[in-house]
């Protein structure tokens, strides 16, 4: 019996990413394919959700929205910070990521610009705002074994 992609099952396939109509971003068709258990939360929803019901040997391509992939941009997302604030052990550079505490929340900032003693920090994704073009090949669709349903690290 072939299962078709729903919540709880752990699916592997192959996809490209590209920038609507340009740039592609991220291809697995020349390399190992990825494998994530559906409604993890692990991935982008509007993914998941445009591989709902999609079984082995189906081929899809679809565009998420900026709204439905990583989020519309927020304007007020940058924040310029003293460079002593942060960690000084850490080499900071466009484009790295870390997670922070504000409040009660774990919250991912990316490093936007190194300014001098200023730092440039961002709550907005790097592909926050921009519409996605996705092809995807799925392989295999299965039941998630304990070990693939636990969370990474354990």
């Amino acid at each position: 019996m072939t299962l078709a992609i729903a919540d709880g099952l752990q699916v592997t396939l192959h996809y490209r990413m590209s920038l609507q109509g340009g740039e592609v971003l991220d291809d697995t068709f020349l390399e190992e394919p990825f494998v994530f258990i559906q409604g993890a939360s692990d991935i982008v929803g509007g993914f998941e959700r445009a591989l709902a019901g999609l079984a082995p040997g189906d081929e899809h391509s679809f565009t998420l929205s900026a709204a439905e992939a990583y989020g519309e941009l927020d304007p007020d997302g940058d924040l310029t910070v003293e460079r002593s604030q942060l960690p000084a052990e850490v080499d900071l550079h466009p484009g790295m990521t870390f997670r922070t505490e504000a409040g009660d929340a774990s919250v991912q900032i990316w490093v936007k610009a190194v300014e001098g003693d200023e730092v440039v920090i961002t709550r907005n994704h790097p592909l926050a705002g921009k519409a996605l073009d996705f092809e995807v090949r799925v392989i295999d669709v299965q039941e998630a074994s304990a070990e693939s349903a636990e969370p990474e690290g354990g």
